[in-house]
């Protein structure tokens, strides 16, 4: 995505990896209770959730 950041279906299915990654972290914690926070976990939720914040945020920008 990083070198095609027009492309609406790369944009849609980086949106979405994101999406899926945040939720299986989220499902280790609450569902399996594998991961104990806090922990190293806490940085693979800032980068998703900053992630989708700005790709919500600046996607007019990218896709023309």
């Amino acid at each position: 995505c990083a070198f095609n950041m027009s492309n609406a279906l790369v944009y849609d299915i980086t949106f979405w990896s994101y999406v899926i990654a945040g939720t299986h972290f989220v499902s280790e914690i609450v569902a399996f209770r594998t991961i104990k926070l806090p922990g190293p976990v806490i940085s693979t939720f800032c980068v998703a959730i900053t992630s989708i914040l700005w790709m919500i945020h600046d996607r007019d920008v990218y896709i023309h």
